[in-house]
């Protein structure tokens, strides 16, 4: 721009100072992609992806059948467990939880539903394989005791540092709440997680209000993507599904006030109770339309068996079932 100066060239002077000004203090907000010039580049990795998965973050489910399609959930991505009430939702997370420290990552679990105290005790039942309800009344025998004593002793060690539960109360945490507890945890602790659990993510509130409750609830979904990209964890959270699908297999389109979510999330699962029962993975056609309810399956059995539906994964495959046994005790 001097140069340009000492000619008198003006429009040149502005021009390059605009264009050096945009560069200095506007953010680099999106990722470029030379395509054909990089094509060499990709398959490289690709390539040292197939040969080195373990260099490659990708948090697995602990659902074989699940695992051999989306491998697992990968730093960056938001998943979402879809159900109506009582399918067991939050003993879903409880699970993934569970799966992904017992292959060494570490998880931070978010409750806006229930206690701290009382997420912990579902893990214990979860770990030690132990009724809920033995816990809660402590009906614990002498046997089980002295086992709980020997497996604490020697899983102490690998478990320690590795999982932590912060509960919030209900619609009064934004997603900047989240991030604050995160970094409290790190700078007290060093506790830095790659999975992050949130029970439910509903109940969030969006850093800012629009003009409906559903453009809110897309909002608070997008943050949550937003958290994963920005800051590099995986994510799962759970998520309501519309009451009319209670006797259907429920869909990405099937979310409670916003369908946005299906739209924003990368994989999404849902729980649904089948009317027929099937050991067999299937890939489901179409939303079943028939509301009447099913009376095949006794009270004492209800809620045992249930289907896990891939409703959407983004980077495969998708509308299949998974059937699951489902010890909610």
């Amino acid at each position: 721009s001097a140069k340009a100066l000492e000619k008198g060239n003006l429009d040149d002077v502005y021009d390059t100072m605009r264009t050096v000004s945009q560069r200095d203090l506007r953010p680099r907000e999106y990722t470029r992609v030379r395509w054909i010039e990089e094509f060499a580049e990709r398959q490289a990795e690709r390539k040292h992806r197939r040969e080195h998965p373990e260099a490659y973050t990708a948090i697995p489910t602990g659902f074989k059948r699940l695992d051999k399609i989306i491998t697992g959930v990968q730093l960056g991505e938001l998943a979402l467990v879809l159900g109506t009430t009582g399918r067991g939702k939050s003993i879903m997370l409880t699970n993934l939880a569970y799966h992904a420290m017992s292959r060494g990552y570490k998880v931070a679990y978010f409750g806006f539903e229930m206690p701290a105290r009382q997420i912990a005790m579902r893990q214990d039942a979860r770990w030690l394989g132990i009724s809920y309800k033995k816990f809660k009344d402590y009906e614990l025998t002498p046997s089980e005791l002295r086992d709980i004593d020997r497996r604490l002793k020697r899983m102490r060690a690998k478990w320690e540092g590795g999982f932590e539960i912060f509960s919030m109360p209900v619609r009064s945490a934004t997603i900047d709440t989240v991030r604050g507890a995160l970094d409290d945890a790190r700078i007290e602790s060093d506790f830095r997680p790659q999975l992050l659990l949130f029970d439910s993510a509903d109940h969030l509130l969006p850093t800012g209000r629009s003009e409906s409750f559903r453009l809110d609830q897309a909002n608070v979904y997008w943050a949550c993507k937003g958290l994963a990209e920005e800051d590099g964890y995986a994510v799962w959270s759970s998520t309501q599904a519309g009451k009319e699908y209670a006797n259907r297999t429920t869909t990405a389109e099937s979310a409670s006030e916003s369908y946005d979510k299906g739209r924003i999330s990368d994989l999404m699962i849902s729980l649904n109770e089948p009317k027929q029962h099937s050991r067999a993975t299937k890939v489901v056609d179409g939303d079943d339309d028939d509301d009447e309810p099913e009376d095949a399956m006794s009270t004492a059995t209800r809620g045992r068996y249930l289907e896990m539906h891939l409703a959407k994964y983004r980077d495969g495959e998708s509308r299949i079932s998974i059937p699951l046994d489902a010890e909610f005790e």
